[in-house]
């Protein structure tokens, strides 16, 4: 998966690191089953070489009319919109089928992704403190996490 084995993306998310094949294929079951249930969808983001540069999805809860956003990208895929606009497409279409709230959840200090999240008009909401962040296997300490939320 090249860019997933950086360990800047696993300080900031909580994809497993080292990620390998075995991660990929996880990944790629989980989607089928959050597609499968209606309770999620997931996107790679690549070039137009078919490069994964990336990925973006959501989790929903259709009771609730409520849906969190994630993402992710490679450094050198960082600084130029990529995750605006890979992000926005998921908002876009959230509103869109008349979803109510917009969630993400940011370990404190990652700026870059605040920064995506104020560009989608999401507002900071307030702090989770020591929090466990994508489960204890994939991250056992715990961390503080930035809450973020659009009302539509």
């Amino acid at each position: 998966m090249g860019c997933c084995e950086s360990g800047d993306i696993a300080r900031w998310t909580t994809l497993p690191y080292p990620y390998g094949p075995d991660e990929f294929q996880g990944f790629l079951e989980l989607s089928a089953q959050g597609w499968g249930t209606r309770t999620a969808g997931h996107y790679l983001v690549v070039d137009h070489e078919n490069t994964v540069l990336g990925a973006v999805g959501t989790t929903v809860d259709w009771g609730t009319e409520t849906a969190e956003i994630g993402y992710w990208l490679c450094e050198k895929a960082r600084g130029n919109g990529i995750a605006t606009i890979a992000a926005g497409v998921i908002c876009d279409w959230l509103i869109e089928v008349g979803f109510a709230k917009l969630e993400a959840k940011v370990l404190v200090g990652n700026q870059g992704s605040g920064a995506v999240l104020s560009r989608l008009g999401l507002e900071p909401e307030g702090v989770r403190r020591s929090a466990y962040v994508g489960g204890a296997e994939v991250r056992p300490e715990r961390a503080d996490v930035q809450l973020w939320g659009r009302v539509v």
